[in-house]
């Protein structure tokens, strides 16, 4: 049995160029990236979730500023630690193209920045071996329900997916070693910050490569940029009280080594909990196989891809250091799924470009059998994710008719919907929501619905 679909795979890879595999290979790709679609449009609807309110707040000051400073100031400031100026234009746009906001549309707009990433990742393939096999493997492995919430919460993809896109674009801009590609990967990074806290580790990253490659030229200029920007960005900043310090994190070593390794790892226990160990060991490895990359100076060979990993491992250390004052099973969190999942990917990558001066046939087992696991590991994040993605919708429109019946005075508890700004967001017609999505009674639709 082994032996014939080894000779599957070789047979495979040595016609990989011909028009018949590549085809089947392209409507692999958009078959699975359909799919998906094709569930993220099912689940999704036009309802807020959390902290999706901070959307409707900016909206409804936007209409409220007077001067362009006012305006300017709203886009820039924090959300928690974050000051997630790029989602709130892409709300922004939203608000001017339709007069008020759309969220199954932003969520669309979020979740359409993974086609853009996997653009990033097949650009990352720079030896140019079995493009198209390999983008087939890579769809699998991204197109899939383990990030379920960042796939149907529009605060959480437009935030996550827009800043690991970005970041992945800063990247590979390294593998160009000129000016242009410096300029280019300022100009990504600061993208990436304005998706999300995170791109700050873009900006180290980066710098710690022009240190490790001994490249003083671009080491200084963006130094002293970074330098600027990081002033900038932190000027304000105020800690969110209910979160965790870093201190606290840090007086328990065994508690924040266990998250960083499981965070690492995440993608592996498919939100299962009988795989849930699977985590740590996939993060141990993780750590393992990037020291054996540094070990074989594989940032000389592939910056863009090593750099990237490198940067996912801060994000890990970073959120250990913020977030494992939660507990241990927010590592799991299926909005930090994307990291690992990325993380993932790009090392097979890695392993693709360590092994180019191989034989085909080598080369054959190894695509052929990374194949079988991206699409085993695509079909086991649906069963149990798709429940959580069905749960989670019938919650948010089970909330929302809740708080439509309590207006009319019937007494009953509205969880998760901030009244005050819903209030004012209907009233300013900066937000709308369907009947079709939200049923409540015949007498009230008139009122509430579009």
């Amino acid at each position: 049995m082994r032996r014939l679909l080894e000779n599957l795979f070789l047979s495979i890879y040595c016609q990989q160029n011909t028009t018949l595999v590549r085809s089947i290979a392209f409507l692999v790709v958009l078959t699975v990236i359909g799919f998906y679609f094709f569930i993220v449009e099912h689940f999704t609807v036009n309802i807020p979730f959390q902290d999706d309110f901070a959307f409707l707040f900016f909206s409804n000051k936007l209409l409220e500023a007077e001067s362009f400073q006012q305006k300017f100031y709203l886009f820039l400031n924090f959300h928690n630690e974050h000051r997630i100026a790029f989602p709130r234009l892409i709300i922004y746009l939203l608000l001017k193209q339709f007069s008020m906001v759309n969220f199954k549309t932003a969520i669309f707009f979020g979740n359409a920045f993974l086609i853009g990433l996997l653009a990033v990742i097949y650009k990352l393939n720079s030896k140019g071996q079995s493009k198209h096999l390999v983008l087939v493997i890579c769809s699998f492995l991204l197109f899939q329900l383990q990030h379920w919430e960042n796939s149907s919460w529009a605060l959480a993809g437009l935030s996550n997916f827009c800043g690991v896109f970005f970041a992945g674009i800063a990247f590979y801009y390294l593998n160009r070693s000129d000016w242009i590609g410096f300029i280019f990967s300022f100009v990504f990074a600061v993208l990436a910050l304005s998706a999300n806290g995170g791109g700050l580790l873009v900006f180290f990253t980066i710098g710690l490569f022009y240190i490790l490659t001994k490249n003083i030229k671009f080491f200084i200029p963006w130094f002293i940029v970074s330098s600027v920007i990081v002033t900038l960005y932190f000027i304000g900043y105020v800690k969110p009280e209910n979160h965790p310090g870093i201190f606290e994190a840090l007086q328990h070593p065994l508690r924040f080594t266990l998250y960083f390794i499981s965070f690492l790892g995440g993608s592996f226990s498919a939100d299962n909990h009988y795989l849930a160990p699977l985590a740590p060991m996939g993060g141990i490895t993780a750590l393992m196989f990037f020291g054996y990359l540094t070990w074989k100076k594989y940032y000389l060979n592939n910056p863009g891809v090593y750099c990237f990993l490198l940067f996912i491992l801060f994000v890990a250390a970073s959120a250990a250091v913020t977030r494992s004052g939660f507990g241990l099973h927010q590592a799991f969190s299926s909005r930090y799924k994307i990291f690992s999942t990325v993380y993932l990917i790009l090392s097979f990558l890695a392993v693709m470009n360590l092994f180019y001066e191989e034989k085909k046939e080598i080369k054959a087992k190894i695509i052929g059998y990374f194949a079988i696991f991206a699409l085993v590991f695509n079909l086991s994040s649906f069963p149990r994710n798709l429940y959580l993605l069905e749960v989670h919708t019938k919650k948010t429109v089970f909330h929302m008719r809740n708080w439509v019946m309590k207006n009319e005075g019937v007494n009953i508890d509205a969880k998760n919907i901030d009244d005050p700004i819903m209030t004012k967001s209907l009233k300013n017609r900066v937000y709308q929501f369907s009947c079709a999505e939200v049923p409540i009674r015949k007498q009230d639709q008139a009122k509430w619905c579009e």
